[in-house]
């Protein structure tokens, strides 16, 4: 079985210009083409989503969506995607990974992250029958850099070995959180994840 993760930026959907290239929904689109042009060899989409109902990206997540395994958006993503205006609960996180579920993926983690209220960072997986939430104390009161995208690689490689989605991102959660832990210094707005050899 071969496993994509994909990687989706804000920039690709917004098409803003940086560094003088033209990010547009035209890269959007190499995945989906990827997909159908591969579809007995490629048989796991894994993705990070990132702001796909932005003017620019709306279609294109609606294509995208029902491709995907397993979605795994942030506070703010989820409530564009959901249309939730808030989301302060964990009951607002079932909701609106139930709400993201019905547009098509197989799976949905809805990441509360620094901005879910309280002490503990909550994450809510929906697998269109039953609700798992993951909750650790959260650390600091700062951002750290690449925590998101740690997460979604680990439910990758995780799922590439076999395990179940469950056990993935239980996974995922218990290496990102150690890896906040280590943050680093690093020339990025905030610190850094760092993943220590042992992290595992």
């Amino acid at each position: 079985m071969t496993h994509l993760f994909l990687e989706l930026d804000e920039r690709l959907v917004l098409g803003v210009q940086q560094d003088g290239y033209q990010w547009t929904e035209h890269l959007f689109r190499l995945p989906l083409q990827h997909l159908r042009n591969s579809p007995n060899d490629l048989q796991g989409l894994k993705i990070r989503w990132c702001e796909l109902y932005s003017t620019t990206g709306k279609d294109q997540g609606v294509e995208l969506l029902p491709q995907a395994t397993v979605v795994t958006p942030n506070n703010f993503e989820a409530s564009t995607l959901s249309g939730l205006e808030k989301l302060e609960t964990v009951e607002d996180l079932k909701e609106a990974a139930r709400l993201i579920y019905e547009q098509g993926p197989q799976y949905v983690v809805v990441k509360g992250g620094m901005d879910f209220p309280g002490e503990n960072a909550v994450d809510v997986l929906f697998d269109g029958s039953s609700y798992h939430v993951f909750s650790e104390p959260k650390i600091g009161e700062e951002r750290v850099s690449g925590a998101g995208c740690t997460f979604a690689a680990v439910i990758t490689a995780e799922l590439a070995k076999g395990a179940e989605v469950v056990d993935a991102v239980a996974t995922a959660k218990r290496v990102v959180t150690r890896a906040v832990q280590d943050a680093v210094a690093s020339n990025a707005p905030f610190t850094s994840v760092w993943l220590a050899e042992d992290n595992k």
